[in-house]
């Protein structure tokens, strides 16, 4: 969508949310990332984790008023800033702002890792996640889904995404 105005883009996210409660759906989720261009084309970031989640609880908590708790909202971590999940403080102080009562994380594994760790395989790759998860003692519990998946340390360089060439074994160890 272009970019329009505040109430344009309350409107835009306010017709995907009646999209998804006509479906029924048991939830809706909600990636908190920075999503800006040509930030996210040239990955020179302009707003910080929590100026973007701080916009992230803006529109969530505009978009939920009045709306019945019917579904689970399930944040979802980025590899950009906003919402990482690799800082217990900033999940609760994301967690803890949005003023509906059904609100959880989707987790998604290869981001984490990619921001994280630089793992050589699915094995590391487990320890990073126990390692974010032990950080989070309670919290984690508001782990409501999973993405799981893992992308190798070939398929990342740091600073910019790039797809990597399939190799056999890869993804299974």
């Amino acid at each position: 969508r272009d970019n329009g105005s505040a109430e344009d883009i309350l409107n835009a996210y306010r017709e995907d949310l009646e999209y998804g409660l006509s479906l029924k759906t048991p939830y809706i989720g909600f990636d908190v990332a920075n999503a800006d261009e040509p930030a996210v084309s040239i990955f020179q970031w302009k707003h910080s984790d929590h100026q973007i989640m701080d916009a992230a609880i803006e529109i969530l908590n505009t978009l939920l008023k009045g709306v019945e708790s019917n579904f689970f909202l399930l944040l979802g971590n980025s590899s950009w800033p906003g919402f990482t999940v690799t800082d217990p403080q900033k999940t609760e102080y994301l967690l803890s702002r949005i003023n509906y009562p059904k609100v959880g994380i989707m987790l998604d594994t290869a981001r984490l890792l990619s921001i994280k760790w630089h793992t050589k395989n699915q094995s590391e790759a487990i320890r990073c996640i126990h390692s974010m998860l032990d950080a989070h003692g309670e919290l984690r519990k508001s782990i409501m889904g999973l993405h799981f998946s893992y992308l190798p340390a070939s398929g990342w360089t740091g600073s910019r995404p790039r797809i990597p060439e399939y190799r056999p074994g890869d993804y299974i160890s």
